[in-house]
């Protein structure tokens, strides 16, 4: 019952919109959104990122805006204005930290999408507004619609509550690029591409692990380092999807003894890094290896783990477009050749 309640209100919230019933805001200068139709986990964060820096590459300067989910604050926040990193992880939520400090870009939390978007314009000159997680956001017109798909969305059958499902798979229609994660079967998607919609296959590069404090220099680091991990590791996590990165670490040959995993978006407290210290000292275990996301959560705790001789590594990963990337960097390029909005 709930989950046709659910599908219904989502359905005549989407045909208001299509049928101009209620306001869509234009905004002056393009708009990309990066979404996708299931709950977390899809790798919205590092694709946006991958986007940024195409648009960064071009000259341009976008903000990158999203709610901040599971922050610890409410209203609009000023993540980095550009040049500088203005908030803290606590205020700003891991993953729009994570994007203040991976690129040099005005990043902003706050639900109210439309508000931010023109403060952005306004304030910082940003010249293309760059949604992670804006799929659902509809009041705000995008110009470029960017839907992700991965193995775990292609599992779900249903919506919530029931399922994972935030959207059928018909909504896909409203997008204008649909991204699947290299090694799926596309004629296994309960969903027929339009002529007009551009296919991507995407897939995921793993980059060299890191060392914690060396994120506190914003990634100013010589990037030839290399460290060899010791085979006596524990994996440490707070993601919608932990397993996937066990696949990850296996696919670089890494077998931690035991993976602690919190739950997705988790803060960690000192009384976790207690308990996180105390299970390495019980294994024997003088590493830890973690995600990015992970890690701009536990920066402030990486004396505690120093005073114990603890490692902490950072397995850094990238999304990058294996098909069509020629097409769709043109898509990108029209977007600031078009004289009128």
């Amino acid at each position: 019952m709930f989950r046709h309640l659910y599908s219904f209100v989502i359905q005549i919230n989407s045909y208001l919109y299509t049928k101009k019933i209620r306001k869509i805001t234009k905004l002056k200068v393009p708009v990309i959104s990066i979404g996708n139709i299931s709950t977390g986990g899809s790798g919205k964060t590092p694709f946006t990122q991958t986007i940024v820096r195409k648009l960064l590459s071009l000259h341009q300067n976008p903000a990158v805006i999203s709610r901040g989910y599971k922050r610890k604050s409410k209203g609009e926040i000023i993540v980095s204005d550009g040049n500088k990193i203005i908030s803290n992880v606590q205020d700003a939520g891991d993953e729009l930290y994570l994007h203040a400090i991976k690129n040099s870009t005005t990043v902003i939390a706050n639900s109210n999408k439309i508000k931010s978007s023109q403060n952005a314009t306004k304030k910082y000159l940003s010249n293309v507004i760059v949604l992670d997680d804006g799929f659902q956001h509809i009041k705000l017109f995008r110009d470029l619609d960017i839907v992700l798909i991965d193995k775990f969305t292609i599992s779900q059958k249903y919506l919530l509550p029931k399922g994972r499902l935030r959207e059928p798979f018909s909504s896909l229609k409203r997008a204008d690029v649909i991204c699947i994660e290299e090694g799926i079967d596309i004629q296994s998607m309960p969903y027929t591409l339009k002529p007009n919609q551009l296919l991507l296959i995407t897939k995921t590069i793993i980059g060299k692990p890191y060392l914690l404090n060396q994120l506190l220099n914003k990634f100013k680091f010589n990037d030839k380092s290399e460290f060899i991990l010791p085979i006596n590791i524990i994996a440490l996590s707070a993601i919608a999807h932990p397993n996937k990165f066990d696949k990850t670490l296996n696919l670089i040959q890494v077998a931690p003894t035991q993976h602690i995993t919190y739950s997705d978006h988790h803060f960690y407290t000192p009384k976790d890094i207690i308990e996180i210290i105390t299970i390495c000292e019980k294994e024997l275990s003088q590493a830890i290896i973690t995600t990015e996301k992970d890690a701009v959560k536990l920066i402030e705790f990486v004396q505690d783990f120093e005073m114990k001789g603890i490692m902490v590594f950072v397995l850094p990963i990238e999304i990058i477009i294996t098909e069509n990337e020629d097409l769709f960097d043109n898509l990108l390029l029209e977007l600031f050749t078009t004289k009128e909005r």
